[in-house]
């Protein structure tokens, strides 16, 4: 995109371009203010003066956020002699450990441990 040129943005007096949230500043720098989780992913820059080829690097940019989790059942019944599987979905960058605790017990539960 060159100087004079927008796409679907608008431009400030300040040469900033708006293309939603995003701001351009003077083309070469791309602005991404208050950076959410949404924001990760793969940005491309590219620059062509008519002259062939043209040229693009690309960026990925990765968030970091604490884990956020969602528990589908917070309450589970069952007959007495089945087994049953607590499910809690966690999302976080980098990725979190999860571990499980029962009551007010300060020692994790590992994987061969078993609740009496």
């Amino acid at each position: 995109m060159t100087s004079g040129d927008t796409d679907s943005g608008s431009r400030s007096d300040a040469g900033e371009e708006f293309m939603g949230r995003l701001r351009i500043h003077e083309g070469s720098t791309l602005r991404l203010p208050r950076i959410s989780r949404s924001d990760m992913g793969h940005y491309m820059c590219m620059a062509s003066n008519g002259v062939p080829p043209a040229v693009s690097k690309r960026i990925s940019i990765n968030v970091h956020f604490p884990p956020v989790i969602q528990v589908p059942n917070q309450l589970v019944g069952a007959p007495l002699g089945t087994d049953v599987n607590l499910e809690c979905y966690v999302e976080a960058s980098p990725k979190a450990i999860i571990y499980w605790m029962r009551d007010s017990n300060p020692n994790p539960i590992s994987g061969t441990d078993k609740l009496i």
